[in-house]
């Protein structure tokens, strides 16, 4: 039963040895999965805007600059300590993605077992391991996996009932994703409703959290110039990348993007929603009513955020999708393991082959045409001597990215003409060469003004 010894504080059991093998094996055969399918897929360059901006803030923690916007200071922190390693920000960027992905699956498998049985244990982690959109995470948006790594984690203490647990791996996931605290702290209040434990047994948890929170947010205040100035930063930041219903009111743009993250949120589901009337009719339903509303608490903060306030990219869902595997690993459970390989292969096919003109980022495909784009405008600036100033005619390269690599460079897209990662807005000074990369990633070389 969930939320059990709420009241009590649980005693540490030695494993016996062959059970730590067991965890040692599992973590370590996970792992390898893991670098076998993701590593192949991420390009040895940093992945768009956001990937530089943590790759910049390896040197320099600076939300004012976007390096990186929001902070997520501990996500820094621990970026920074792979990287005291020895990897290149690139390796240390990967590698985070693949402990992130890590850690959801680890977690996973024991939630599943407890809400859902030793069946669903295999299912959940399957899901989640070929959703589409948790494999882009893993290769090109690292830093999204720990959307889905404290979801799971926060559900799963909540789900044994240790709440102060819960609370603080909250307040650690939130210094890696901030919108973590918001999405997942009605999770931490649900034994109150489903559970009908006092108000006085989360009184502790809440300390607790407060605890953990306060050092990373208030640093993360102080080096963004004071709460006035992160919360006005923060918020114009949010209007002008989001096209959302709460940005803009009911537009066309809002609408489509809700359908977006309709999509993306339900795209796993895609593989295993056809198993859901025989789970029922087979009894599955039977006594899950808590489970259920306990995936329902966990999913929809989650995905009102995805659907109303902001979602730019497919892997910003992670948080809520994580819910829907364990959905899923209920309703295959009722079948036999082929068709949890039918799902998973389903979820390949979605991931190699997208459907038109829907979620194509969240798509091998996307990736190699980012990818190509990108390193062709890299491989083609190269070639040219500089300082240069460099055009950008498309969405990819991002002037980000070009500026990282380039950073004796001026580069200019949209209206955005910026050198050394800093927009630029004096004269510009004599230079060598004037480039114009197009929606191709091809390069060419034009008259200077």
């Amino acid at each position: 039963m969930p939320f059990e010894n709420v009241e009590t504080v649980r005693k540490p059991v030695s494993a016996p040895l062959s059970a730590i093998r067991s965890r040692i094996a599992l973590s370590a055969g996970v792992a390898a999965a893991l670098a076998a399918t993701r590593w192949p897929i991420a390009p040895p360059f940093l992945f768009d805007f956001d990937n530089v901006n943590f790759a910049l803030a390896l040197r320099r923690f600076a939300p004012l600059l976007s390096q990186p916007h929001r902070g997520y200071p501990l996500y820094v922190a621990a970026s920074r300590i792979v990287h005291w390693c020895g990897p290149s920000p690139e390796w240390t960027a990967l590698l985070m993605g693949l402990l992130g992905s890590l850690l959801a699956l680890l977690f996973l498998v024991p939630l599943a077992r407890d809400m859902f049985g030793p069946r669903a244990a295999c299912i959940a982690p399957a899901l989640l391991f070929f959703n589409p959109v948790f494999i882009l995470a893993g290769s090109v948006d690292h830093v999204r996996t720990f959307l889905a790594a404290g979801a799971i984690a926060t559900a799963f203490f909540v789900w044994r009932g240790q709440l102060k647990t819960a609370a603080f791996v909250l307040g650690l996931a939130g210094g890696f994703r901030t919108e973590m605290l918001p999405v997942m702290f009605p999770l931490l209040l649900s034994p109150l409703f489903l559970q009908r434990v006092s108000w006085k047994r989360l009184l502790a948890p809440l300390a607790i959290l407060a605890v953990t929170v306060a050092p990373w947010f208030l640093f993360t205040v102080w080096k963004s110039g004071g709460l006035h100035t992160a919360f006005t930063v923060n918020r114009t930041m949010l209007r002008a990348n989001g096209h959302s219903f709460w940005a803009e009111g009911f537009t066309t743009s809002a609408f489509v993007m809700a359908l977006f993250a309709a999509y993306w949120n339900g795209i796993g589901g895609l593989s295993w929603i056809w198993a859901v009337p025989a789970a029922i009719r087979r009894g599955y339903a039977d006594n899950q009513c808590r489970q259920f509303a306990f995936l329902a608490i966990w999913f929809v903060p989650p995905f009102l955020l995805s659907f109303a306030v902001q979602i730019t990219d497919p892997d910003q869902t992670l948080a809520s999708i994580a819910a829907t595997c364990l959905a899923g690993s209920w309703a295959l459970a009722a079948w036999r393991p082929r068709w949890t390989v039918l799902a998973s292969l389903l979820s390949i096919a979605l991931f190699l082959f997208p459907l038109k003109r829907m979620g194509r980022e969240a798509t091998l495909p996307w990736i190699r045409h980012v990818c190509a784009v990108e390193a062709g405008a890299i491989h083609g600036v190269s070639q040219t001597p500089g300082p240069r100033l460099v055009v950008i005619r498309g969405e990819y390269p991002t002037w980000r990215l070009l500026s990282y690599y380039f950073p004796e460079d001026w580069i200019q897209q949209g209206r955005v003409l910026a050198h050394a990662n800093f927009e630029w807005r004096a004269p510009l000074p004599p230079l060598r060469s004037r480039l114009v990369v197009d929606q191709s990633g091809r390069v060419t070389r034009e008259p200077l003004p």
